[in-house]
């Protein structure tokens, strides 16, 4: 995308198509899911709360190292809330979250850790589930019913 494209307020319309393209090789390689599992329009009001209202603010979070936001397959949705809390841990807890999820498995605590996120602090503070098998989640498990059925 261009950078003038990027100078425009995030909806779900605009936030689909800059993922699309942002995101293309790991879609393509299937470890990125091209949905939003019918939470897109709580994920652009958690994206306000933290702050960001336009492309080229998430843009100048996310840079060109896009691997680094998805350890294990994940969408849109897990995708958007793994870059604001990797970004700033403390302000997306404080701003955006909402208890909108509260479970979480050791491999993204891992994860998130081997990136210097103190997810440890956050999971005492907002007393998470932690799943300590080594298997992962169904997406309802981690987030709650999403309310939206726009997708």
């Amino acid at each position: 995308m261009e950078n003038d494209d990027l100078n425009v307020f995030i909806n779900t319309t605009s936030l689909r198509n800059y993922l699309n393209n942002k995101f293309r090789p790991l879609i393509d390689k299937n470890i990125l899911e091209p949905t939003f599992n019918k939470g897109s329009k709580r994920i652009v009001n958690e994206l306000k709360l933290y702050g960001i209202y336009t492309l080229a603010d998430i843009d100048s979070i996310v840079g060109d190292d896009i691997n680094k936001y998805v350890d294990n397959p994940t969408n849109y949705l897990g995708l958007l809330r793994y870059i604001m809390i990797i970004n700033d841990i403390d302000l997306y807890f404080e701003k955006s979250w909402r208890k909108s999820w509260t479970g979480i498995d050791r491999k993204e605590i891992n994860y998130l850790s081997s990136l210097g996120v103190d997810i440890e602090t956050i999971i005492d503070k907002y007393e998470f589930d932690v799943n300590e098998n080594d298997i992962d989640y169904d997406e309802d498990d981690i987030f709650e019913e999403e309310f939206f059925s726009e997708d």
